[in-house]
């Protein structure tokens, strides 16, 4: 048998099937929060940072008052906004990443 017909021998590979892990975004602090009209300005305490939220960004804010999963977010979005499905995971997304980067959110997991 020529080098370029080698025998290779089959692996098996043994996946074990365990609880799925759900992420949980949840607040990592509370703000000293003021309604402006839609949108909400916020003060951490401690630090003395301000921060803006538009409308959507306050609405989600506002959906953490207990930790949520991506998905139970994005479906309380879905409802009160007209928007595609795609847009709305992406905008998210990028919103949830934000808040977790200013060390607002934090990401757990639990068994689902």
């Amino acid at each position: 048998m020529s080098d370029q017909y080698r025998s290779y021998q089959k692996r098996s590979v043994s996946l074990k099937a365990g609880p799925m892990q759900t992420p949980l975004y949840a607040r990592t602090t509370q703000l000293m929060e003021a309604g402006v009209g839609d949108d909400l300005v916020a003060l951490h305490v401690g630090t003395g940072n301000c921060f803006g939220f538009n409308e959507t960004a306050a609405a989600v804010w506002r959906c953490l008052s207990e930790p949520k999963s991506f998905e139970q977010l994005r479906r309380e979005l879905m409802s009160d906004y007209e928007v595609s499905a795609d847009e709305c995971s992406a905008n998210l997304q990028e919103l949830l990443d934000d808040l977790v980067e200013k060390r607002l959110v934090t990401i757990d997991t639990q068994e689902g």
